[in-house]
């Protein structure tokens, strides 16, 4: 690359921090955020969990997901895109949606009563293009931006 002048941007996990948490929040789930700890970002819902199941499964185009269900309402509910099981223990909500969550996982949110859904790790990250795209509009850059496939066939 630096034999072409061609400049390369990795950002991928500061990015998610700053920016991609807001813009799933805001742009694919319709919601605005309330808190924001670290990689956490925290919104208020107040719904039947089988209602906000439904609502973050539409939202993400999942066909099929995991979740673990610990009570029947859902007051507060943390995000972090990616991969972010390993937040569970400071997580101050009735649930938590990331993704690559681990059968641990599960269990370790059970014993603490903390219903989370898998959103995908791919699923929750893929926004990263068009949320880019969006910032560098705003400063009048131009960038080729390559977009990523998803590894994984489901069926």
């Amino acid at each position: 690359m630096m034999q072409k002048n061609i400049s390369n941007i990795a950002m991928h996990t500061n990015f998610d921090k700053t920016h991609l948490n807001d813009y799933v929040i805001n742009e694919v789930l319709g919601k605005k955020i309330v808190k924001k700890d670290g990689f956490l970002a925290y919104i208020d819902v107040d719904e039947d969990f089988d209602s906000f199941l439904s609502k973050v499964m539409s939202a993400f185009k999942l066909k099929h997901t995991k979740f673990v269900k610990c009570s029947e309402g859902v007051k507060r509910v943390a995000i972090t895109t990616g991969s972010g099981c390993s937040l569970i223990s400071h997580v101050e909500a009735d649930c938590f949606l990331t993704g690559d969550i681990k059968y641990h996982d599960a269990t370790t949110a059970k014993s603490i009563n903390l219903s989370l859904i898998d959103i995908g790790h791919f699923e929750s990250e893929h926004f990263f293009a068009k949320s880019l795209h969006n910032h560098l509009k705003i400063l009048g850059l131009e960038a080729i931006i390559a977009s990523s496939k998803n590894p994984f066939t489901y069926i």
